[in-house]
């Protein structure tokens, strides 16, 4: 290796003095040259020092450490052409949303650090929610959270593990990221813990046993609301026109679900 020669550059503006190093590659064995961008030609030499040190990496099968400096553009761009997506129309979706970069990624090292991450994603969680212009309050910051926590974390996660795996980097930065926070809404509950009760009871009064309460079969019933007036004057909503749509073959044992039938159709159990 002969001495490097100081170059400068008219087209960076941040850095234009540097370092070219010329050297034999350890792994792909040619001569070839490099250039560090730093002023000082120890702290060129001593970058130059950790780029030999990753390409020996690569000559022994281990991945290198280059990697951290890939643009984000790059590797992206290299996730979308290198990864088996089961469609072209899901590499095309993938795509749109890596180039969004609502985390103001640069290079590949700024996947290290998980807590500006994190604080960025909850940050463009709340500007998602104040510019929801149909969407209000707490609707707004879930739908928020829902599009930072499965459209920006979990594709950067997956773009992560990808290059890992391809030793495009020398480990997986994303690895332990905890998933951020989404506050699902909750779901409405088919049948309340009162009303199992009252089914319970009707089974051991029938049937002698309450482990008769099975619910085997739903219908899915349309009606129309009709507001009727009781004689005390109030008010109640009645169904009228209605009909059974679709069933829905179930199997529910209601004495074993203690605090009630979720509207999703899972059995909460004791």
């Amino acid at each position: 290796m002969a001495n490097p020669e100081r170059v400068v550059s008219r087209k960076r503006t941040l850095q234009p003095v540097g370092w070219r190093f010329r050297f034999t590659d350890p792994a792909t064995a040619r001569v070839t040259h490099r250039v560090f961008w730093h002023a000082q030609k120890r702290d060129a030499h001593a970058a130059f020092l950790a780029y030999l040190a990753g390409r020996e990496r690569l000559r022994i099968g281990l991945p290198g450490t280059d990697g951290w400096t890939m643009p984000y553009a790059t590797l992206c761009q290299r996730f979308v052409e290198g990864f088996p997506f089961s469609s072209e129309t899901q590499r095309a979706w993938v795509k749109r949303c890596l180039a969004l970069n609502p985390l103001k990624l640069v290079v590949a090292a700024d996947l290290n650090d998980t807590a500006r991450l994190t604080a960025a994603a909850l940050a463009c969680a709340a500007a998602r929610a104040r510019a929801d212009t149909r969407h209000a309050g707490d609707v707004a910051m879930n739908h928020a959270q829902h599009f930072v926590r499965f459209y920006v974390q979990r594709l950067l996660k997956q773009l992560s593990r990808w290059a890992a795996q391809e030793r495009l980097l020398p480990a997986d930065p994303l690895a332990a990221w905890r998933p951020l926070p989404w506050a699902q809404a909750t779901a409405a509950r088919a049948f309340a813990p009162l009303e199992l009760a009252e089914i319970l009871d009707a089974a051991e009064i029938i049937y002698g046993h309450p482990k008769y309460a099975i619910i085997s079969e739903i219908g899915l019933v349309h009606a129309c609301d009709y507001q009727i007036t009781l004689p005390n004057t109030n008010t109640m909503l009645e169904a009228i026109c209605a009909q059974i749509g679709a069933f829905i073959s179930t199997t529910h044992m209601l004495q074993y679900a203690a605090t009630g039938i979720s509207g999703s159709g899972v059995l909460t159990p004791k």
